[in-house]
């Protein structure tokens, strides 16, 4: 199954333009597990857990609907930079806010 998962999130890695990927299961399947297995393979990481940093809610909140400006936010506030192609940025508990759901789901295609 590890390898199964690690391929899936490697063909969405080669994809030209590709939007935000969500991975839903069961809790305590080994979702948080393989996201940072995978990390490996990016140049940086930023991992954003919404159960854990509810400040992060509040940029969700504020810059909906402006993705550009919601990147920049969280490499500031990460103190991180956050690049397309070079870092994979996970919000693990996504479902903590609704705006954060929303955002992935509206975001445009990423080059």
């Amino acid at each position: 199954m590890k390898r199964n998962a690690l391929n899936e999130l490697e063909a969405w890695k080669r994809k030209s333009k590709k939007k935000p990927l969500l991975i839903r299961g069961a809790r305590q399947v080994g979702k948080t597990w393989i996201v940072r297995e995978f990390a490996k393979t990016y140049t940086s990481f930023v991992e954003i857990n919404l159960d854990e940093q509810p400040e992060v809610h509040a940029l969700f909140d504020q810059f909906f609907g402006k993705p550009k400006m919601l990147i920049q936010q969280l490499s500031l506030l990460m103190g991180v930079e956050i690049t397309p192609q070079k870092t994979l940025l996970f919000i693990d508990e996504a479902q903590e806010n609704k705006n954060s759901l929303m955002s992935l789901r509206t975001c445009p295609k990423i080059t």
